[in-house]
């Protein structure tokens, strides 16, 4: 008698997967990740305003040659061309174990619907003028992406690079020979809070209302498998200091792309903006303090296969001047990037960085200040 209760108790709990078999089928979960440890070597030679300092480190880093992180996507199809999915991305440092951007999955919470019309998402998303997720359009303009060190040749270090933004509708529209066009609006951006350590933590106010930061963004992508040109514009409102104060907002015009040729691939970018703040230029904001700039990047370089594995180069130029009269600041930045990443196998890579960076500010004096940084770094990438 017992093994018959056992039996009809299987049969009962296998019928709900065999009954929603056919329909599972036209839907998809993954899991996926990449895990990436590098060690690093950091020499930083400083002289600001007289004052000569020299920074000497060697550490193990995660996410250098592709930032670590592990998520979950799925898709399911509603027929006739249509699909809900979801993209939930997460950032860790596998060298510690702790967690990015201070939230769990930073990088991208997004629902989407795709079909016909082209593709919705809402969520927390990549900019449209940034270097993250599916509706950016600088993520790719040296062969380096977006990642490759702190001091890397990329958009995301030398431009004003509005990385992710919260409570976002965005659109990208179906292909018109070969061009999609982009919009994008962000209710409340409370982005700042992932890098900006004076207001980690601050509720600056209610979404849609003026006391919080709005994203407007708008551009275009051409792809035709061997040019690969993008397009956008965008403006931000800052959200109200702490202080009361509330920030006059950004602009920017960004534009580039790469053209493939057999083994080699030449890429470049440019951009234009006005008060942007210097805690969204990477390299500028571990060399100076935080300031509001208006100024001009471009970067740009080349990949070639080589030896089983991808050779890489780039250079970039930045310059800046302070958007207030008061202090008068004027930066240069200028930076040379070389690489190799060879695939060990399928899904795991191993690269060779060497990063240099040489800037130099001027505060309403003739005395210049002066920083010089390289950086090495030698690493093992696995992708899952």
């Amino acid at each position: 008698m017992l093994d018959l209760k056992i039996a009809a108790l299987t049969v009962a709990l296998a019928l709900p997967c065999l009954i929603s078999g056919p329909a599972s089928a036209t839907s998809q979960i993954t899991l996926f990740g990449v895990v990436d440890d590098g060690v690093v070597h950091n020499y930083q030679k400083k002289n600001d305003k007289g004052k000569k300092t020299v920074k000497n480190v060697t550490e193990l880093r995660s996410g250098v040659y592709r930032g670590a992180r592990w998520g979950i996507k799925g898709t399911e199809d509603l027929g006739s061309g249509y699909s809900v999915g979801f993209m939930l991305d997460s950032g860790f440092k596998d060298d510690d174990g702790s967690q990015t951007m201070n939230r769990l999955f930073g990088r991208e919470s997004t629902l989407n619907v795709m079909g016909p019309f082209g593709e919705l998402y809402l969520g927390r998303i990549g900019a449209i003028t940034s270097a993250a997720g599916p509706m950016a359009v600088a993520a790719w303009y040296t062969p380096f992406g977006s990642s490759c060190g702190q001091f890397a040749v990329t958009s995301l270090s030398y431009m004003f690079n509005f990385q992710r933004v919260d409570n976002s509708v965005s659109y990208r529209s179906p292909k018109i020979e070969d061009t999609r066009f982009l919009l994008q609006y962000s209710r409340d951006v409370d982005a700042l809070e992932d890098i900006d350590p004076d207001t980690a933590g601050v509720q600056h106010g209610e979404e849609g209302k003026r006391t919080t930061g709005h994203y407007y963004g708008t551009g275009f992508q051409y792809n035709n498998g061997k040019v690969d040109f993008n397009f956008g514009a965008d403006h931000l409102t800052y959200s109200k200091r702490t202080t009361g104060e509330k920030p006059k907002s950004s602009y920017s015009v960004t534009f580039g792309g790469s053209v493939k040729h057999n083994r080699l691939k030449i890429y470049g970018g440019a951009q234009v903006f006005w008060h942007g703040t210097s805690a969204w230029l990477f390299t500028y904001n571990k060399l100076w303090t935080k300031t509001y700039l208006n100024g001009f990047a471009v970067v740009g370089g080349a990949e070639y296969n080589i030896w089983g594995g991808m050779a890489m180069i780039a250079a970039g130029f930045n310059k800046t001047r302070s958007a207030s009269p008061s202090p008068d600041s004027k930066s240069t930045l200028a930076g040379l990037s070389l690489g190799y990443a060879y695939p060990f196998t399928k899904r795991t890579n191993i690269y060779l960085l060497v990063n240099t960076a040489k800037a130099t500010q001027r505060n309403g004096t003739p005395k210049k200040s002066r920083a010089f940084v390289t950086e090495e770094a030698v690493g093992l990438t696995h992708f899952f």
